[in-house]
């Protein structure tokens, strides 16, 4: 962060309502108000939290009482972009940056209910019926410093986080700020300090559907500027111009399906490399092999296409471009009668795209008759699953044990920079699959474990029935990590994996109506309740209560698998671990969990929406199942850090961590645009364009040096809200 000296006497501030949960010392020099700046007029913009701006109230420059005699209040009503301009009445009254309080209020916007839930209570000395913060603008030796004078914290707080430069004594300002205040003065002198970076929404794309899965994978074309994003309910991938503002506009579509017909379906994966997209597409009846389509970015023509397996869910290009590798899932059909095997696609391009070869990656060797069947019993120890059943036709109660190969359902596939090995995700049997690119064989599978959410640290709220935020640890209860998106870096000589832990289920059919007179998992559930097994005389016996465990959503198979001689749970598991975690790939084992971050700092910024869900805003809706939800995750490299940028699928929202030292990383921040005081829906059922964005499902980052905007970009598909949101990633560093 730079911090500023007053030198003009035309001065421009911003006052950012900003939404961070930190501790630090603070370095700030003493008050030297003889100094202080005389300025004819102040003006600048008040955001929200979100970063939109402010769309109503007043600002008010208030004397402060016996420094400033004779001179009167200025004010000025804040405009519906949030900009506000104060002028002084003439000589004698000009404006004295140290020795005016600014005062906002900010009542008459209606956005203020949500800004209001956002400050701890403990923070709340602002009124019943109006929201007043006051600032008291001085300047200091080296920098700007804020006084907060209706009792939030009491303290001088100097904007830089290190000693600046000169007539610096420490000042150790020793608790959590949750609302931060930060003054950004233009046309000045700045002084070099530590700042951490912030998330700023710059550009939103609305398809206008609510709740069709209409934006969900985003890619980008460095050289069209073009975002290419996966559109579910069309069926097709919406092209997108990225603007040197960050907007963006639609430009085109793609109809992959129509395009290769053979009874192609919905696209699910885009992928871009210099200049050509790759788009997975599954078949019409997802048991049946889908193919991978290679556009040219610029013409939007058809290169080629190839086969690949059942379900293609996400396609990407190896770092050097030589290979696209797909992860086709192998979901099984409705009635469980149909299980494709999971297996990952090797396409070589190479020579071209009009000459493609292909190879499939299959995990048949780790079936019961296969050459690595004997490693299984260590990697069961170790956190593998294998629980899959199928049914007989005609007879959906007769069942056999699936293979491991059918049971796997790769669902994501993370790349080493030298485009050697990548990492598939299997997400249903809680596993890594490393696969030699080259060889096209899987060299080993590496299981997740459980996360033990006994431990301090790991708590989680676990009941969407007791009427309040209870996040604590749970003595018995596990988390088995079951990650979504998965990416790779090396850092310290160290090949690591970052996973977002979003956990899974199993059901089938997987609704009502999917099969005529057949209910929803009926055939097939691995989805339990406390309640399914005895628990007196256990450790649970108190816990069954719908306020406590009984509501939580267990996995059948794992707690079935910890019984003791009497048919009773010795330990439970939930699905996922409402955290994301990082691994080293060498030893395979995990550095780093966020532990139970996300509930407590959800809890803290949004606590009357805690626990919500993307379509629903009943508090607490998800604590029985899997929380906030991790589903997202995209690294990025600003200036010599390595940052994760995790989305949450139900409450949204992006969490920011500094994974630079991936065992000491720490979180950065948290920004989440959703407005939840605006119905998510217009009157006609299409999405409403003010309520911000719900049920983040891809990120991309997209270096300075390849953006148009010549900043660091994170791009976010909201399959809910039916948005594409660039959002700045911003640092004066």
């Amino acid at each position: 962060m730079k911090i500023f000296n007053l030198m003009n006497t035309k001065t421009l501030f911003a006052v950012i309502l900003g939404g961070v949960f930190c501790s630090f010392s603070m370095g700030c020099g003493s008050s030297q108000l003889d100094n202080a700046a005389e300025v004819s007029e102040v003006n600048g913009t008040v955001f929200l939290p979100t970063g939109r701006p402010l769309k109503a109230g007043k600002l008010v420059l208030r004397p402060n009482s016996g420094t400033v005699r004779g001179a009167a209040p200025m004010s000025a009503d804040i405009n519906k972009d949030g900009t506000f301009t104060i002028q002084s009445s003439g000589k004698e009254s000009k404006i004295i940056a140290a020795e005016y309080k600014v005062f906002i209020n900010v009542s008459s916007d209606p956005r203020i209910r949500s800004l209001r839930s956002q400050v701890p209570h403990k923070y709340q000395d602002i009124g019943e019926d109006e929201t007043d913060l006051f600032v008291n603008l001085a300047e200091q030796a080296d920098g700007i410093v804020l006084k907060m004078t209706k009792g939030y914290f009491g303290s001088l707080i100097c904007l830089n986080r290190s000693s600046c430069s000169k007539g610096v004594s420490n000042y150790v300002f020793g608790q959590l700020i949750f609302l931060s205040f930060v003054v950004l003065v233009c046309g000045l002198t700045p002084c070099e300090a530590t700042a951490e970076i912030r998330l700023r929404p710059v550009g939103t794309f609305h398809t206008g559907l609510y709740d069709k899965s209409a934006a969900e994978i985003p890619t980008y074309c460095q050289k069209t500027k073009q975002v290419f994003v996966v559109n579910a309910e069309s069926g097709r991938v919406d092209v997108l111009r990225l603007g040197d503002n960050g907007s963006l506009t639609k430009v085109g579509s793609i109809d992959a399906a129509d395009d290769l017909g053979n009874g192609m379906s919905a696209v699910n994966s885009v992928s871009v490399f210099d200049g050509t997209l790759a788009v997975a597409v599954e078949a019409g009846v997802i048991t049946e092999n889908g193919r991978v389509a290679f556009y040219d970015t610029g013409s939007l023509q058809l290169k080629g296409s190839v086969e690949a397996g059942a379900l293609p869910d996400m396609v990407t290009f190896t770092p050097d471009g030589k290979w696209v590798l797909v992860a086709n899932e192998g979901e099984p059909n409705e009635e469980y009668t149909i299980d494709p095997e999971g297996t990952v696609t090797v396409v070589d391009v190479r020579n071209g795209f009009d000459q493609l070869k292909t190879r499939t990656v299959t995990f048949r060797d780790w079936n019961a008759d296969g050459k690595h069947a004997k490693q299984l019993p260590e990697l069961k120890k170790r956190g593998l699953r294998i629980f899959g059943k199928v049914s007989q036709s005609g007879d959906l109660k007769k069942k056999t044990s699936a293979t491991f190969a059918q049971d796997v359902e790769p669902e994501w596939i993370a790349v080493d920079h030298e485009s050697c090995f990548a990492y598939a995700c299997l997400q249903e049997v809680n596993a890594v699959a490393e696969i030699d690119i080259a060889k096209a064989t899987v060299s080993r599978i590496i299981p997740l474990g459980y996360k033990n959410f006994g431990e301090t640290g790991n708590g989680i709220d676990a009941s969407d029935e007791d009427n309040r935020i209870d996040i604590r640890p749970r003595s018995g209860l596990f988390g088995i990590l079951q990650p979504d998106t998965i990416r790779i870096y090396q850092q310290n000589g160290k090949r690591l994996l970052v996973t977002a832990n979003e956990g899974d289920s199993r059901v089938r059919p997987t609704s009502d109506d999917a099969v005529s007179g057949v209910e929803e998992g009926a055939v097939f559930e691995d989805e339990a309740s406390l309640e399914d097994w005895p628990t007196a005389g256990t450790q649970f016996e108190k816990q069954t209560a719908d306020t406590e465990l009984g509501r939580l959503k267990l996995v059948r198979d794992l707690v079935d698998n910890h019984l003791d001689e009497k048919g009773r749970p010795t330990k439970i598991f939930a699905f996922g671990s409402r955290s994301f975690s990082i691994l080293d790939l060498t030893a395979g084992n995990i550095v780093f969990d966020s532990g139970d971050d996300f509930e407590q700092i959800t809890a803290q910024r949004y606590p009357e929406f805690f626990n919500v869900s993307n379509d629903s805003l009943k508090k607490e809706k998800r604590s029985r199942s899997k929380g906030p939800e991790p589903e997202g995750l995209v690294l990025g490299t600003v200036g010599q850090k390595t940052y994760a940028f995790i989305g949450l699928e139900r409450i949204g929202g992006i969490m920011v961590y500094d994974i630079t030292q991936p065992e000491s990383s720490k979180h950065v921040g948290y920004f989440n645009n959703r407005q939840f005081d605006v119905p998510a829906t217009l009157g006609d059922g299409t999405a409403n364009p003010d309520a911000g964005d719900s049920g983040i499902e891809g990120l991309i980052f997209v270096p300075a040096e390849k953006s148009p905007t010549s900043t660091n970009l994170v791009i976010v598909g909201n399959e809910t809200s039916g948005t594409t949101t660039v959002w700045e990633v911003l640092t004066s560093q």
